[in-house]
């Protein structure tokens, strides 16, 4: 429906000049009367009275807002008018019926506060407790027989209430519009979130790598679309002409739009600068990876073998042998008639024999001076050892978890 802006304040014609504006001969004829008096080419001065008389209706009815009683107008049923400062609806068609006078015809409409006051407000003392009585004590008792009981309400058919504040914490009855508002906060379209169920509640879809109708999801295209610039390139959030082949099938005039397919990953904060994971876009997919490390290795046994060695020979050489000399003192017995002399008899004289001392030679062999022998170790053979590093892993590096459904909000 189009909304009128309110016309400015001019009357077409207003500053005419003297014999600009001339009445229109016929208004019930109209232009025809222009063949009988103007050949047919009606003048300046009846085209300035017909948009001035024009404007000055419309003016009119700007500034009364309801149009004065008229004694020759013909009122359908519920038309509006004015007379004597008051307003009047018209209870049933009617015409030449003053309306203050004619009640069967007419009724008041629009009281001024000052009329209010005078036919509903009590005169002093008229509400005191001590002068009503008979008051009904139940509901019933004043005509209403569809109340809810206040312990237990239950309304029946459409009832309506103020919708609250957004940041309402009261115990004050939340409308279906406050509850929409609320929810649209605590999970905004295109949200991402895992479920315990196989399906995807209401107000989500699964967050597979499908194309969805934009006609159906417009928020959640709104939301996703990377823009033309990227819908070549996009993983997800890019248009296409066939849901059922998507990527095959971009176009920035699509109809469908592919959600990201979550299937199977982790999510992970976008880096935004912090420099953990940079040169990271929205939704780009990032391969496994283990962060570098050691693995502990062992080398096995060759088994018992021997290795044989040799000293080198120094060549022929001597030593020196030191003998000091030495002697042996002799016992020789004395002959039988004394004296000064002696006759040696033999050993075994009839007299006595003679003896020889027990001596030491200190015979000694002096040493070749300092010499080193060489020590050589024959080779075993050209032999290999095994070195063994375990192996560890699987197809994929992940931690421990739980798979949930991922789902979107739309």
């Amino acid at each position: 429906m189009t909304l009128y802006q309110r016309p400015d304040e001019h009357v077409f014609a207003e500053s005419a000049r003297p014999g600009e504006v001339q009445p229109f001969p016929d208004l019930s004829r109209g232009w025809g009367i222009a063949f009988e008096q103007t050949g047919g080419i009606p003048p300046m001065e009846w085209f300035n009275f017909i948009g001035k008389r024009a404007d000055e209706a419309i003016r009119y009815l700007m500034q009364r807002g309801l149009p004065e009683w008229s004694n020759t107008e013909e009122y359908p049923e519920g038309s509006y008018i004015q007379y004597a400062g008051k307003t009047y609806r018209a209870k049933v068609a009617n015409q030449g019926k003053v309306p203050q006078n004619s009640l069967a015809e007419w009724e008041e409409w629009g009281l001024t506060r000052a009329a209010l006051d005078q036919f509903f407000h009590p005169k002093d003392g008229e509400l005191a407790w001590t002068n009503i009585t008979q008051t009904p004590t139940t509901l019933n008792g004043y005509g209403i027989t569809n109340a809810a009981p206040i312990a237990d309400p239950a309304f029946i058919g459409e009832p309506t209430a103020p919708t609250p504040d957004d940041k309402d914490n009261s115990e004050r009855v939340s409308t279906t519009a406050f509850v929409t508002k609320k929810l649209a906060t605590v999970a905004p379209t295109g949200a991402v979130m895992f479920f315990t169920s196989q399906t995807a509640p209401d107000g989500w879809l699964k967050a597979n790598g499908s194309a969805i109708d934009n006609a159906l999801y417009q928020a959640l295209d709104a939301i996703l679309y990377v823009g033309d610039e990227n819908n070549t390139s996009a993983p997800f959030g890019y248009r296409c002409t066939d849901k059922d082949n998507p990527d095959n099938t971009r176009s920035t005039h699509g109809n469908f739009t592919v959600l990201p397919d979550l299937r199977g990953y982790f999510l992970r904060g976008l880096d935004l600068g912090a420099g953990r994971d940079p040169n990271r876009t929205l939704g780009s997919v990032q391969d496994s990876q283990n962060k570098a490390h050691a693995h502990a290795g062992s080398v096995s046994t060759e088994g018992n073998h021997v290795h044989t060695a040799w000293a080198d020979s120094q060549g022929h050489h001597t030593h020196s042998i030191n003998d000091p000399g030495h002697s042996h003192g002799t016992e020789v017995p004395f002959g039988a008639n004394g004296g000064g002399s002696m006759t040696v008899i033999g050993p075994y004289a009839v007299h006595g024999y003679y003896k020889t001392h027990h001596a030491h030679t200190g015979i000694s062999i002096n040493g070749d001076g300092a010499h080193s022998h060489k020590i050589s170790i024959d080779s075993a053979g050209g032999h290999n050892h095994t070195i063994t590093v375990a192996s560890d892993g699987g197809n994929e590096a992940r931690p421990s978890n739980i798979a949930f459904l991922a789902c979107i909000k739309h």
